[in-house]
């Protein structure tokens, strides 16, 4: 019998493959998108998607997190979600198509009516593959769902570029969302080995309603907050300035988020499976929000080194206002992929009431910024952003001590080293290196700074560094045996 620490090694490093695929060919795929396309473009699409993004979390409806999380579903729970899933595609899809000239009126661009309207689509397509996927991540069969998530990207993909050439300009990253979303969910069904039965019943549903009412609510506050930063430099500035601002945003969550999203992914159902194990449980997620920190914050240190170079030699010369964005924004990237951890540890306890209770004090916070957006201006908001992000990181963590069980200091000695390391060479690199922008002084620096943060994690004797040195020697004895 497989255990479950081998299952999880597995779902984590098929999670990692076609993460990492998936980063690089995200990252290709918008290197010639932002060269064909203008940032006034991006700005549109952004607009468009504030609303449809907010929408987004109802198509699930809170079930998927519930079907992991719960111990006992049966065909009859599946079928039962499949169906309401559905209906909710449908009429979430349906109220986008008419509010959608609310949303271009707001705005002041009918535009922006037609692009809401298309995307809108998207939901009626996602409705349909959304238990096959949660089926997937509860059997930790991270292979199938990373071969498909990097199949539909790539074609979409392409079809984009080839549209934004042949001068489609804005609505080839329509294309490009509907089109992915199409595949997915084909492929989706095509890997899995479930199919819904004619059959529902109320009362599976509702066994599943008191744990993902929670998350529903929870989910919507936090994606009204998140997607209220696109509204309001939409609104406050230009559709240039949101353009600068998604691009930089968007680049700083491919690097952070993605990075660590395959151990947050993979250790959600595992969490799921010793939540009753309290001394594992809290060995497992603090080990997991090690590796985490020291994964983000190593890449942090990177692109904050490159950002300039990376956004003007890959994007082009137009994009250079996303380049302080983009520094200012990284410097707490960690705290997303640490916070995702955490709310999966309540959630994998089945403390979803807790997670919303508290997640409401961290929203609270996240209006901040919007404060001296109003009052002063684009670059005082993102300062207060990146505050309020890390202000948040430590709340996070008192909140996980209270309701968890695990200490606020065991939780902090995970993340300091990396970020005391990674401060310390950044500062040191800048000082010594002579500044110029220029690929081969950017090569410089990362060089010296993979060097030099490799070093001092053997030295301390990090976790990552162990971890990275065990993964390695098994790598290494397979191909010997090969």
């Amino acid at each position: 019998m497989v255990s479950l620490r081998s299952k999880a090694g597995r779902a984590l490093g098929w999670d990692l493959i076609g993460n990492y695929s998936g980063q690089m060919t995200g990252f290709l795929i918008s290197i010639f998108l932002t060269r064909l396309l203008e940032p006034s473009e991006f700005g549109l699409v952004g607009m468009s998607l504030v609303f449809i993004n907010v929408l987004n979390i109802f198509t699930d409806l809170g079930f998927v997190r519930a079907l992991v999380q719960n111990k006992n579903n049966t065909s009859l729970t599946y079928s039962s979600v499949f169906y309401i899933n559905i209906l909710a595609g449908f009429t979430l899809a349906g109220s986008i198509l008419l509010s959608a000239p609310l949303v271009g009126k707001f705005y002041g661009n009918e535009q922006v009516t037609t692009l809401v309207r298309l995307f809108s689509l998207a939901f009626v397509v996602n409705s349909f593959n959304i238990v096959q996927r949660t089926i997937l991540g509860r059997k930790l069969d991270f292979r199938a769902l990373s071969i498909r998530a990097l199949t539909s990207q790539i074609i979409a993909g392409i079809a984009a570029i080839a549209f934004a050439f042949k001068g489609f300009s804005v609505y080839a990253l329509v294309i490009q969302n509907i089109l992915s979303a199409v595949i997915d969910t084909f492929l989706l069904w095509k890997v899995t080995e479930w199919y819904p039965k004619l059959e529902f019943s109320w009362k599976e549903v509702k066994k599943l309603t008191s744990f993902s009412a929670y998350i529903i609510a929870e989910s919507s506050l936090d994606q009204l907050i998140q997607q209220a930063n696109t509204l309001v430099v939409g609104k406050l500035f230009s559709p240039a300035a949101l353009g600068f601002f998604s691009r930089a945003n968007s680049l700083n969550l491919l690097i952070n988020k993605n990075s660590a999203q395959s151990i947050t992914k993979v250790f959600f159902p595992v969490l799921s499976i010793i939540q009753d194990d309290a001394e594992r449980f809290r060995q497992v997620y603090l080990k997991a929000v090690n590796i985490v920190a020291g994964i983000s914050i190593f890449l942090t240190g990177i692109f904050f080194l490159c950002g300039e170079e990376l956004i003007i030699v890959l994007f082009g010369e137009k994009w250079e206002p996303s380049v302080f964005i983009f520094k200012l924004l990284i410097l707490n990237g960690f705290t997303y992929p640490i916070s995702s951890m955490i709310v999966n540890a309540f959630l994998a306890k089945g403390k979803s009431k807790e997670n919303f209770n508290y997640g409401n004090i961290r929203k609270i916070l996240r209006l901040m910024p919007f404060i001296p957006a109003f009052f002063y201006g684009f670059e005082e908001y993102l300062y207060a952003l990146v505050g309020t992000n890390f202000i948040n990181w430590l709340l996070n963590n008192y909140f996980v001590t209270r309701s968890l069980g695990v200490s606020f200091m065991e939780q902090a000695n995970a993340v300091l080293p990396y970020l005391l390391i990674t401060g310390g060479i950044v500062s040191g690199i800048h000082f010594i290196v002579p500044y110029e922008r220029s690929v081969i002084f950017a090569g410089i620096r990362i060089g010296l700074f993979v060097t030099l943060f490799s070093l001092c994690c053997y030295l301390f004797n990090t976790l990552l560094y162990n971890e990275f040195m065990r993964y390695k020697s098994k790598l290494w004895e397979k191909l010997k045996r090969a």
